[in-house]
């Protein structure tokens, strides 16, 4: 099968949390479109031979890294007691505090989301999804203006996504 020709732009894509076997979910409305994501991979050694590289090297894969991901979103609530917000991600607050649960467990000592990132189907092709699994919020910010923002670092417990 050939690569798909259809570009995707960032009016594209949709972003959704969810919690332990996706019992709860939350799409996440009126973001910048500036999704992004980091996937180091692997880190990698390289054991040298008194200072000198070896032909061939001797390469070992000694770590694995962490992916990241980071958003912004247009603000609209603090928090809801009712109903999931923004917010309530990085603050731990509100209806994600109360009725959500860790992707790690009822009684994990992190509370973890399932990120999920889609593009949706374009020129004929399909939609395709990565899938951050066991993140943690790493930073969150509030920014006022026109319109005021609320920026998302989260740091996920896998090395890679899982991608369709």
């Amino acid at each position: 099968m050939a690569e798909e020709t259809g570009v995707r732009v960032r009016k594209d894509g949709t972003i959704t949390f969810a919690d332990l076997g996706g019992v709860n979910t939350y799409v996440v409305a009126y973001e910048e479109g500036n999704f992004s994501a980091e996937t180091p991979g692997k880190i990698i050694t390289e054991f040298l031979d008194r200072g000198c590289h070896a032909s061939p090297p001797s390469l070992r894969k000694t770590e694995e890294g962490s992916s990241t991901v980071g958003f912004s979103a247009y603000f609209r609530d603090v928090t809801d007691a009712a109903v999931e917000v923004a917010p309530d991600f990085i603050y731990n607050a509100g209806f994600v505090a109360a009725t959500w649960v860790s992707t790690l467990g009822a009684g994990a000592d992190v509370t973890t989301f399932s990120i999920t990132y889609a593009a949706a189907a374009v020129d004929g092709g399909a939609i395709q999804t990565l899938v951050f699994d066991h993140c943690y919020i790493t930073g969150g910010s509030f920014a006022e203006g026109d319109p005021s923002t609320t920026t998302f670092s989260f740091t996920s417990a896998e090395t890679f996504p899982t991608t369709t």
